[in-house]
């Protein structure tokens, strides 16, 4: 029998931790490409995890023997001085961005990308 009923309060606290399973590829395109040819890599990331995330940063290189040309995002910014593409947000359970990268080859095939 509690006569006083206006001191009946609880209170706890919860530490929610943000959860991400980011997907990245990489497709390039011809494959395999000749020495002064064109080719383009378009590289998807999507966040497959249970939160959105912010700022998300992709370092993508060029690799030695091409010359960068141009380049599209669907979302954020990539600086190619830099190598980093920067994605404001990817929204849980599939939200994804595109960077689109056209280079020249300089020279002879094989041209490695990773």
């Amino acid at each position: 029998n509690d006569t006083t009923a206006g001191n009946n309060n609880l209170s706890e606290s919860t530490t929610l931790t943000a959860a991400s399973n980011l997907e990245v590829t990489k497709v390039g395109t011809p494959n395999p490409v000749n020495g002064g040819a064109e080719v383009t890599w378009t590289v998807t990331v999507r966040n497959l995890g249970p939160s959105d995330v912010t700022n998300t940063v992709i370092t993508e290189f060029l690799p030695v023997g091409v010359t960068y040309l141009s380049h599209i995002t669907s979302t954020g910014t990539y600086v190619p001085a830099t190598a980093l593409w920067t994605i404001p947000v990817l929204a849980a359970g599939g939200g994804s961005a595109t960077l689109t990268l056209t280079v020249r080859a300089d020279g002879a095939s094989p041209l490695p990308n990773t």
